[in-house]
């Protein structure tokens, strides 16, 4: 369902774009005095240009289903404080599977910066000493489905490659990039055409028919699957624009300080008490995404200033450019 919402939701923002598009250039056209100007149609939609963006495509849609099934599927056998210990290692896998995809090393310091944010999450989770060998197995192909997927995010997003389309002519060449509204649309497609079946092989269509009797026959739980989805939506599209901006590694370091936000409104709300191990694993977070910021910045300087030292033109004695 939040699949289908999500391509849904794509699908009528894009087609608001390409309205406000197509009424900009009316505008203009209706203000220029040249009658010969003739533009073709942009549509907001992006196409898939090759095969090879077609396969990274499909593997991101793949990866976020598992991390998403296995996740929820390891609660069956272990507490929700140990997945959460578990997951709150994220950002180290992800800055592994960095180095894997993106071909990003990061810096020792940022390596270290990283520990604090960890070990703020784990002591924050507040894990019970309840193990069980398949439940484990279950939260780590989560974890890494997850950083999988966050690193795929980031290669589609601003991966600035290009190549060749297929049966083109003239060595013809098209941009793989997408913006994060059609990597979601196509994402959340190719998630329905995993899920549905699998949906139906391990639920059965009974169960599901018996679910949307439900939700059909009780408004309240009607509306809140409705403002589910709608939120899951909105979920999506924010961890791409993050993702965009950020990096995939970023992303998952910002995914452990929502643990602190969620206590803080569970406090405000519903008067939830909080112990002084969470008060300490909430510092220890909070002081660890500083020190990673402050690291991923310096290094980004560093990296910003040294490339600008070797494009810099080489200028002979006279000042001309060589």
């Amino acid at each position: 369902m939040h699949m289908c919402v999500a391509y849904a939701c794509c699908e009528i923002v894009l087609s608001f774009k390409e309205r406000s598009a197509v009424a900009a250039f009316r505008s203009h056209t209706s203000c220029s005095s040249s009658n010969n100007t003739k533009v073709g149609w942009v549509s907001a939609r992006q196409q898939l240009q090759s095969n090879r963006q077609f396969w990274k495509i499909f593997a991101l849609s793949q990866t976020f289903a598992v991390s998403i099934v296995a996740a929820v599927a390891s609660l069956e056998y272990l507490e929700v404080s140990f997945e959460q210990a578990i997951a709150a290692c994220t950002p180290a896998v992800t800055a592994f599977m960095g180095m894997v995809i993106l071909r990003k090393k990061e810096h020792w310091r940022v390596w270290a910066s990283l520990t604090p944010v960890i070990l703020g999450g784990m002591i924050t989770a507040g894990a019970e000493p309840k193990f069980h060998a398949k439940g484990l197995a279950l939260v780590l192909a989560s974890m890494v489905a997850r950083a999988t997927k966050s690193c795929l995010q980031e290669l589609l997003l601003s991966s600035a490659e290009s190549s060749s389309t297929e049966g083109g002519k003239d060595g013809f060449v098209q941009s793989e990039k997408l913006d994060s509204l059609n990597s979601l649309r196509w994402m959340s497609l190719m998630s329905v055409c995993t899920l549905l079946p699998a949906s139906v092989e391990f639920e059965g269509v009974c169960a599901i028919k018996a679910a949307l009797r439900s939700a059909y026959e009780e408004n309240d739980l009607a509306w809140a699957l409705c403002a589910n989805c709608a939120g899951a939506f909105l979920v999506n599209i924010s961890q791409f624009l993050v993702t965009q901006h950020v990096g995939a590694l970023s992303m998952q370091v910002l995914g452990n300080v929502k643990t602190i936000v969620t206590v803080v409104f569970s406090v405000v709300i519903f008067k939830n008490v909080v112990g002084l191990r969470s008060v300490l694993g909430y510092a220890l977070t909070l002081i660890g995404c500083f020190v990673y910021l402050r690291e991923k910045r310096k290094r980004e300087a560093i990296e910003h200033a040294s490339a600008n030292e070797l494009t810099a033109p080489l200028t002979g004695s006279g000042g001309d450019q060589v």
